[in-house]
Protein backbone atom coordinates (compact mmCIF):
# COMPACT_ATOMS: atom_id res chain seq x y z
CA UNK A 1 0.00 0.00 0.00
CA UNK A 2 1.31 3.47 -0.88
CA UNK A 3 1.03 6.16 1.76
CA UNK A 4 1.05 9.86 1.05
CA UNK A 5 3.51 11.79 3.17
CA UNK A 6 1.75 14.49 5.13
CA UNK A 7 3.40 17.82 4.41
CA UNK A 8 1.21 20.10 6.53
CA UNK A 9 0.90 20.37 10.30
CA UNK A 10 -1.03 17.39 11.72
CA UNK A 11 -4.49 17.86 13.20
CA UNK A 12 -4.39 19.00 16.82
CA UNK A 13 -5.95 15.72 18.00
CA UNK A 14 -2.98 13.80 16.59
CA UNK A 15 -0.49 16.03 18.37
CA UNK A 16 -2.40 15.81 21.65
CA UNK A 17 -2.85 12.01 21.56
CA UNK A 18 0.80 11.45 20.69
CA UNK A 19 1.94 13.78 23.46
CA UNK A 20 -0.27 12.06 26.05
CA UNK A 21 1.00 8.66 24.91
CA UNK A 22 4.59 9.90 25.23
CA UNK A 23 3.95 11.30 28.73
CA UNK A 24 2.17 8.17 29.99
CA UNK A 25 4.70 5.75 28.49
CA UNK A 26 7.58 7.57 30.14
CA UNK A 27 6.04 8.22 33.56
CA UNK A 28 3.68 5.36 34.44
CA UNK A 29 4.28 1.73 35.31
CA UNK A 30 2.47 0.57 32.14
CA UNK A 31 5.40 1.93 30.12
CA UNK A 32 5.05 0.89 26.45
CA UNK A 33 1.68 -0.78 27.03
CA UNK A 34 -0.27 2.40 26.20
CA UNK A 35 -2.07 2.15 22.86
CA UNK A 36 -3.66 4.85 20.68
CA UNK A 37 -6.20 4.35 17.92
CA UNK A 38 -7.01 0.82 19.02
CA UNK A 39 -10.36 -0.89 18.73
CA UNK A 40 -11.75 -1.85 22.12
CA UNK A 41 -10.96 -5.52 21.46
CA UNK A 42 -7.68 -6.70 22.89
CA UNK A 43 -6.04 -9.92 23.92
CA UNK A 44 -6.29 -10.95 27.54
CA UNK A 45 -2.52 -11.52 27.68
CA UNK A 46 -2.00 -7.81 26.85
CA UNK A 47 -3.42 -6.85 30.25
CA UNK A 48 -2.54 -4.78 32.08
CA UNK A 49 -2.53 -2.08 29.43
CA UNK A 50 -3.88 1.39 28.69
CA UNK A 51 -5.89 2.87 25.83
CA UNK A 52 -5.97 6.50 24.68
CA UNK A 53 -8.71 7.70 22.31
CA UNK A 54 -11.17 10.54 21.76
CA UNK A 55 -14.95 10.48 21.67
CA UNK A 56 -16.13 13.94 20.60
CA UNK A 57 -14.96 17.46 19.94
CA UNK A 58 -17.28 20.47 19.74
CA UNK A 59 -15.76 23.49 17.96
CA UNK A 60 -16.58 27.20 18.01
CA UNK A 61 -15.03 29.70 15.64
CA UNK A 62 -14.02 33.29 16.28
CA UNK A 63 -15.47 35.96 14.01
CA UNK A 64 -12.13 37.22 12.78
CA UNK A 65 -9.67 36.59 9.98
CA UNK A 66 -7.76 34.40 10.01
CA UNK A 67 -10.39 32.29 11.74
CA UNK A 68 -9.42 30.21 14.78
CA UNK A 69 -11.47 27.27 16.00
CA UNK A 70 -11.73 26.83 19.76
CA UNK A 71 -12.20 23.12 20.44
CA UNK A 72 -12.86 20.99 23.50
CA UNK A 73 -11.53 17.50 22.94
CA UNK A 74 -13.09 14.75 25.06
CA UNK A 75 -10.30 12.22 25.42
CA UNK A 76 -10.45 8.94 27.33
CA UNK A 77 -7.66 7.07 29.04
CA UNK A 78 -8.55 3.55 30.06
CA UNK A 79 -6.54 1.14 32.17
CA UNK A 80 -7.44 -2.53 31.80
CA UNK A 81 -6.53 -5.39 34.14
CA UNK A 82 -7.95 -8.88 34.53
CA UNK A 83 -8.64 -10.57 37.82
CA UNK A 84 -5.66 -12.82 38.42
CA UNK A 85 -5.85 -13.33 42.15
CA UNK A 86 -8.39 -14.01 44.85
CA UNK A 87 -6.90 -11.35 47.13
CA UNK A 88 -9.64 -8.99 48.19
CA UNK A 89 -9.56 -5.58 46.46
CA UNK A 90 -6.55 -6.55 44.32
CA UNK A 91 -7.97 -5.37 40.98
CA UNK A 92 -9.50 -2.20 42.40
CA UNK A 93 -6.29 -1.36 44.24
CA UNK A 94 -4.25 -1.96 41.07
CA UNK A 95 -6.54 0.20 38.91
CA UNK A 96 -6.72 3.01 41.45
CA UNK A 97 -2.92 3.05 41.72
CA UNK A 98 -2.55 3.28 37.92
CA UNK A 99 -5.26 5.97 37.76
CA UNK A 100 -3.32 7.97 40.33
CA UNK A 101 -0.23 7.77 38.08
CA UNK A 102 -2.22 9.03 35.08
CA UNK A 103 -3.74 11.88 37.08
CA UNK A 104 -0.34 12.90 38.41
CA UNK A 105 1.15 13.00 34.90
CA UNK A 106 -1.69 14.75 33.06
CA UNK A 107 -2.42 17.33 35.76
CA UNK A 108 1.23 18.29 36.28
CA UNK A 109 1.13 20.67 33.29
CA UNK A 110 -2.26 21.96 32.13
CA UNK A 111 -0.72 22.58 28.67
CA UNK A 112 0.67 19.01 28.36
CA UNK A 113 3.91 20.54 27.10
CA UNK A 114 2.02 21.89 24.06
CA UNK A 115 1.59 25.51 25.12
CA UNK A 116 1.28 26.75 21.51
CA UNK A 117 -1.71 24.43 20.98
CA UNK A 118 -3.36 23.48 24.31
CA UNK A 119 -4.99 25.98 26.68
CA UNK A 120 -6.15 23.55 29.39
CA UNK A 121 -6.41 19.86 30.33
CA UNK A 122 -8.75 18.77 33.11
CA UNK A 123 -10.09 15.52 34.50
CA UNK A 124 -13.91 15.54 34.44
CA UNK A 125 -14.93 11.96 35.29
CA UNK A 126 -13.60 8.59 36.44
CA UNK A 127 -15.65 5.41 35.96
CA UNK A 128 -15.16 1.77 36.85
CA UNK A 129 -16.26 -0.67 34.15
CA UNK A 130 -16.29 -4.49 34.19
CA UNK A 131 -16.00 -6.50 30.98
CA UNK A 132 -16.29 -10.30 30.90
CA UNK A 133 -13.70 -11.89 28.61
CA UNK A 134 -14.84 -14.06 25.71
CA UNK A 135 -14.43 -17.32 27.65
CA UNK A 136 -16.32 -15.96 30.65
CA UNK A 137 -13.60 -17.31 32.94
CA UNK A 138 -12.09 -14.00 34.01
CA UNK A 139 -13.37 -10.51 34.48
CA UNK A 140 -11.52 -7.61 32.89
CA UNK A 141 -11.81 -4.51 35.04
CA UNK A 142 -11.39 -1.05 33.54
CA UNK A 143 -10.96 2.38 35.03
CA UNK A 144 -11.99 4.97 32.44
CA UNK A 145 -10.86 8.54 32.92
CA UNK A 146 -12.51 11.30 30.88
CA UNK A 147 -10.45 14.38 30.11
CA UNK A 148 -11.49 17.65 28.49
CA UNK A 149 -8.71 19.37 26.61
CA UNK A 150 -9.22 22.90 25.28
CA UNK A 151 -7.14 23.86 22.27
CA UNK A 152 -7.26 26.15 19.25
CA UNK A 153 -6.57 25.43 15.60
CA UNK A 154 -6.21 27.98 12.85
CA UNK A 155 -8.59 28.05 9.88
CA UNK A 156 -7.77 25.57 7.13
CA UNK A 157 -7.52 28.51 4.71
CA UNK A 158 -3.85 28.67 5.63
CA UNK A 159 -3.12 25.55 3.56
CA UNK A 160 -1.03 26.68 0.61
CA UNK A 161 -1.73 26.08 -3.08
CA UNK A 162 1.34 23.80 -3.10
CA UNK A 163 -0.39 21.51 -0.59
CA UNK A 164 -3.54 21.40 -2.73
CA UNK A 165 -1.52 20.60 -5.82
CA UNK A 166 0.66 17.89 -4.31
CA UNK A 167 -1.51 15.28 -6.05
CA UNK A 168 -1.47 17.10 -9.36
CA UNK A 169 0.85 16.17 -12.18
CA UNK A 170 0.94 19.32 -14.24
CA UNK A 171 -0.33 22.90 -14.16
CA UNK A 172 -1.02 24.48 -17.51
CA UNK A 173 -1.75 28.19 -17.89
CA UNK A 174 -3.77 29.27 -20.89
CA UNK A 175 -5.52 32.40 -22.09
CA UNK A 176 -8.97 31.64 -23.49
CA UNK A 177 -9.62 33.13 -26.91
CA UNK A 178 -10.84 36.70 -26.59
CA UNK A 179 -10.28 36.85 -22.81
CA UNK A 180 -8.56 39.84 -21.25
CA UNK A 181 -7.36 37.81 -18.22
CA UNK A 182 -5.28 34.72 -17.78
CA UNK A 183 -6.98 31.51 -16.62
CA UNK A 184 -5.32 28.48 -15.11
CA UNK A 185 -6.35 24.93 -15.92
CA UNK A 186 -5.29 22.16 -13.60
CA UNK A 187 -4.67 18.88 -15.40
CA UNK A 188 -4.85 15.88 -13.12
CA UNK A 189 -1.89 13.51 -13.36
CA UNK A 190 -2.26 9.82 -14.07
Amino acid sequence: MNYVKQTIQPHGRISIRNRIKELLRSATSLNEKWFCSRPSELWLQECPCGLIYFTEEPANSEDSAPRYYKRTLTLLTEILQYEDTDRENSVDDYLDSRAYEVEAVLTADRYLGLKDLVQDCRLVRTQAVGIPDASGEKQVAVVRMTWEIDYTMQDYGTISLDEFLRFQHKIQSEKPAGANIDATTIIRGT
